[in-house]
C-alpha cells in the first residue's frame, strides 16, 4: 500500500514519511529543528522537546520513576552506601567536620549543590573531603561539571 504524501510544515514541500506516523510533520530533521525554536542541531532540539514533554507529562514520568526506583531499590541503596564509604575514606582525621556540615546546610538553605573542586574519585587525581575542597554550585553547573577537575573553574 503506497504511503500518503504530506506537506512539510516548515518548507511546504510534499514528501512521503519514512514511517506512517501521525506526528510526522517535517520532511527532514533540519526542518524540524528550524521550527523548534530555531535550534540548528538535532541534539539541542531533542533535548528541548524532551524537557517540554516531561513537563507536560509530569505525573506519568513520576509514576515511571517511582516504579523504576521500587524495582531497583537495591541499586540505589548500594550507590548511596558506596558514596558514603568514599566520603568517609576521603575525610582525613584532621578535617573540621563542623565546617563541612555548615557548607552542606548552607547549600540546602540556598538550593545549591555541594561540589568537590578536586573530585573524590577523579580520573587523574583524587581529592579530600575537607572544607577547602568544597564549593557551592547551581544544580545545572554541578551536573555539567560531573566528576571532572576543571583547570579554569566554572
Amino acid at each position: 500500500m503506497p504511503k500518503a504524501e504530506k506537506t512539510c510544515e516548515c518548507c511546504g514541500i510534499l514528501y512521503i514519511p519514512k514511517q506512517n506516523h501521525p506526528r510526522y510533520k517535517y520532511c527532514s530533521i533540519s526542518c524540524k529543528n528550524k521550527i523548534i525554536k530555531g535550534k540548528d542541531s538535532y541534539k539541542e532540539a531533542r533535548n528541548l522537546y524532551m524537557k517540554q514533554h516531561r513537563l507536560e507529562n509530569l505525573d506519568e514520568y513520576k509514576r515511571k520513576d517511582s516504579l523504576y526506583y521500587k524495582k531497583n531499590k537495591h541499586k540505589f541503596l548500594a550507590n548511596n552506601s558506596r558514596r558514603r564509604s568514599i566520603i568517609k575514606q576521603a575525610t582525613p582525621i584532621w578535617a573540621n567536620i563542623d565546617d563541612i556540615h555548615q557548607v552542606y546546610l548552607e547549600a540546602q538553605y540556598f538550593g545549591y549543590h555541594v561540589d568537590h573542586i578536586i573530585p573524590l574519585r577523579g580520573k587523574d587525581v583524587c581529592g579530600l573531603h575537607v572544607w577547602d575542597n568544597l564549593q557551592l554550585l547551581s544544580p545545572t553547573q554541578n551536573l555539567q561539571k560531573g566528576n571532572k577537575l576543571l583547570e579554569g573553574g566554572l
